[in-house]
Formats: C-alpha cells, sequence, structure tokens
C-alpha cells in the first residue's frame, strides 16, 4: 500500500510538473507571436533588397571609385543620374541609393560617430569611401 501511495504521490508531482511545463510553454509562444509578424516583414524587406542588389552596388562603386572629391549636391546629382541609367537598362535596384544602405555597416558608423565622426549623410560616405577603397580614396572635408 505504501509503495502504490507513493506511486500516486509521484505521478501527481510529474502530472503538476508537465501542467507547469505547458503553461510555460504557451506564454512563451505567445509572447514569440508578434515576433512571426516582424520576422515575416524581415524576411520580405530581404527579399527585395536582394533583387535591388545589383544595381545598388553598381551605383554604390561608381560613388566610392569617382565621386569621393566632389561636393555632396553633386554626388547626390551623379548618383540620381546614374540610378535613372541603370534603370533605363533594366538593371533592378532602388529609387534612391545611398552609400550607408547599401554598403554601410550601422555597428562600424555607430563606432565612427561615438569617435567622433559628425552624424550626418556626407561625413558617414566620406567614412564608408575610405573604408571600402583599396587605396587612398580622394575626399573633401565638409
Amino acid at each position: 500500500l505504501n509503495s502504490l501511495n507513493a506511486e500516486k504521490d509521484d505521478l501527481a508531482y510529474q502530472v503538476d510538473l508537465c501542467k507547469k511545463k505547458l503553461d510555460r510553454a504557451e506564454t512563451l509562444i505567445e509572447s514569440l507571436g508578434g515576433e512571426k509578424a516582424r520576422w515575416t516583414e524581415n524576411a520580405a524587406q530581404l527579399a527585395i533588397d536582394y533583387v535591388n542588389l545589383t544595381g545598388d552596388v553598381i551605383v554604390s562603386s561608381g560613388l566610392i571609385a569617382y565621386l569621393g572629391a566632389f561636393t555632396p549636391d553633386f554626388r547626390e546629382r551623379a548618383v540620381v543620374q546614374w540610378t535613372v541609367a541603370s534603370q533605363e537598362k533594366q538593371i533592378p535596384g532602388k529609387e534612391k541609393v545611398t552609400l550607408a544602405d547599401c554598403l554601410g555597416e550601422p555597428v562600424k558608423i555607430r563606432n565612427w560617430t561615438i569617435c567622433g565622426l559628425p552624424n550626418d549623410a556626407f561625413s558617414i560616405e566620406n567614412g564608408i569611401v575610405i573604408d571600402k577603397s583599396r587605396r587612398w580614396p580622394l575626399c573633401i572635408d565638409p
């Protein structure tokens, strides 16, 4: 009789433990429900970025190779012209290409701003040009 009571108590303990695990699992699944929407949205954006990668890299590499020594206005006009030209040639790409979006690394850019780089687009572009150049880039200081 004692062994049956011990077995009964053990089974009751296991049932209680299983209920607690199920409650925790439900709570976790409900908490992660919002993450599914965010991950789905993120995956859709990555698919779009993947398609646009070719044109964006063409324009960004041209900016790095040829536009480091020019003013922000001239750079912007040239990037717009190159973007239009690539779209006319049916090369997929974003409507507005920015160097920070295409080749920028957010952690590295944040580190630059912490170390004193001004947080404007031109300075960040200059930092990316310097970071991604193989040789000695020519940049102007704003």
